[in-house]
């Protein structure tokens, strides 16, 4: 449900977005603002989710809580099931809502351009009966002063989501569907808080490691699940562009493993090297440490030819290594230069770094029609052991880094959309070491969006095509 803010005298977009540590573009977009976005006074505002966790001062109160955020005493005591006489404590967390969960209806007002400014759309268009069923209006004519809940709806967006989450005492795997809604249970008590889906590029399997370090194989068009190996918990599984192969590491081997026939073909690739992916059909990138202990990339065939080393890293270890979805670029960190990001072209192994004060963490690089970008969560602290994380995307070889959504977490996995479009994002941590819901952001137009909400997420991987 959104939330709105209702401006009072003195406000500015700047002002509201740094309550909650939202960035202005978030606000702008969620209200689907005009330059020179101009606000006045009695406006109401949609604020999408941001930092609403504060820990409390010794000295303050309720009424000055309220007072600074602009939100009523009394959504705040409900928010925070307080009790008379309202007394709070020193280092007390509380939860502060971004303002009321409903509108109020003002002159003039209807309901197709209610829609239109809150982004009601359904199937990529603007459509105000979301707004009219949860309503359970009956008429168009609507009255000042009533108040109308706005849902979210999804923007226009196909594919499935896979992930990890606790159910009923134990974790399994699960199928969200974007297109009709629904949620369904793949596996029945085989994963834990480790395993991660890796869909196949043909989006009809998943590979993923079970409890036990047991390599699981499930068919979602046969509703079939084999289990084909086992290997170190945590290791990665990565399919051919043809969904013929999958390899993964297990031991000091590269494993190939034949979708049809089954058949394994081990790679000796040693202790410290680490998969990466196919870049096509026959060639393997991955990662291993040189002769003088820093981190390079290396290709290598499937049959085990023609290894040859892509990377000429002088810079330590190389971490949290990326690859573009059309398999062109290598993003990665080194632990000489924690503040540079390191782009390796794989064809023409052209490498060049950039700088960036924000921390690097999970970054997601997707190349575009025209520019490589990077989406990545930077982790900032609030408090004393509080941190919540930004969702950014940076434009690679252009000078422009924005903030797409706000996370309460340190590192939040992220997946990207087929098209790149769209970011989904695990938040709802609250304080705990996992998160509970699944959101959404459209990178053109940054209104996060809640999908579902769960016991505990660990993990979240999109479907590879269309």
């Amino acid at each position: 449900m959104q939330m709105f803010y209702t401006v009072r005298n003195g406000d500015t977009l700047y002002q509201i977005a740094a309550r909650w540590k939202l960035p202005v573009q978030a606000i702008i977009a969620a209200n689907n603002l005009r330059p020179p976005y101009t606000i006045s006074c009695g406006e109401q505002l949609s604020i999408p989710p941001g930092v609403n966790i504060i820990r409390v001062s010794e000295a303050d109160t309720i009424e000055q809580l309220s007072q600074y955020y602009g939100i009523p005493i009394t959504e705040i005591i409900e928010k925070n099931a307080l009790t008379p006489p309202y007394v709070l404590k020193d280092k007390q967390f509380l939860s502060i809502p971004q303002g009321v969960p409903y509108y109020t209806v003002r002159p003039g007002d209807d309901l197709y351009h209610i829609a239109r400014r809150f982004n009601i759309l359904i199937d990529g268009k603007i459509n105000p009966e979301p707004i009219r069923l949860l309503n359970h209006l009956h008429s168009k004519r609507l009255i000042p002063g009533s108040k109308l809940k706005i849902p979210y709806t999804l923007p226009l967006t196909t594919g499935m989501i896979a992930f990890n989450s606790l159910s009923n005492g134990h974790y399994d795997l699960f199928v969200f569907d974007l297109k009709s809604g629904n949620v369904s249970k793949l596996t029945n008590q085989l994963t834990d808080e480790n395993t991660t889906p890796f869909w196949s590029a043909d989006n009809t399997m998943i590979a993923f490691v079970g409890k036990q370090g047991k390599v699981y194989l499930a068919n979602l068009h046969q509703s079939l699940i084999l289990n084909i190996d086992q290997i170190k918990i945590g290791t990665s599984i990565q399919w051919s562009p043809n969904n013929k192969n999958m390899a993964y590491k297990k031991d000091e081997d590269m494993i190939i493993y034949h979708i049809e026939t089954a058949k394994r073909k081990k790679i000796k690739i040693g202790n410290h090297a680490e998969i990466c992916l196919f870049l096509n059909d026959n060639v393997m990138v991955y990662h291993d440490i040189d002769s003088s202990g820093n981190g390079q990339l290396y290709k290598i065939n499937i049959d085990g030819t023609n290894k040859a080393q892509i990377t000429n890293n002088r810079n330590g270890k190389i971490e949290k290594i990326r690859i573009t979805q059309n398999r062109q670029y290598a993003v990665y960190l080194t632990t000489k230069s924690p503040f540079f990001l390191f782009v390796t072209h794989l064809t023409t192994l052209d490498t060049f770094k950039i700088k960036n004060n924000n921390n690097w963490s999970n970054q997601l690089p997707i190349q575009s029609k025209n520019t490589l970008q990077l989406a990545y969560s930077s982790t900032e602290e609030m408090n004393e052991d509080e941190w919540y994380s930004h969702i950014r995307l940076k434009e690679v070889t252009e000078n422009d880094d924005r903030i797409l959504a706000v996370t309460d977490s340190e590192s939040p996995p992220m997946t990207f959309s087929p098209n790149g479009r769209l970011i989904s994002f695990l938040s709802g941590y609250k304080g705990n070491k996992y998160a509970s819901e699944i959101w959404i952001v459209d990178t053109k137009h940054s209104v996060p969006i809640r999908l579902l909400e769960g016991e505990q997420i660990t993990s979240i991987c999109w479907s590879k095509s269309i």
